[in-house]
């Protein structure tokens, strides 16, 4: 991908009991990926995962995870 041409937009930016997360996509001129960036609570641990499907295909997996620090 080019950089100048792409496009994001942020869907959503929330937390929950385990995690901090960012839902947004980037777009650029032949398709879109839809990303999570997560942050897990009481650790040092971050992860993005992304969906090149669609919006609600990326959504769908997400709500299927879980979170939890393991000590």
């Amino acid at each position: 991908m080019n950089a100048d041409k792409e496009q994001g937009q942020i869907y959503e930016e929330r937390s929950n009991n385990n995690i901090n997360y960012i839902f947004y996509t980037v777009t650029s001129e032949s398709h879109s990926e839809y990303n999570y960036i997560i942050k897990i609570k009481n650790s040092n641990t971050g992860l993005i995962i992304g969906n090149a499907n669609s919006k609600e295909e990326a959504e769908t997996c997400f709500k299927l995870l879980s979170f939890e620090v393991v000590k």
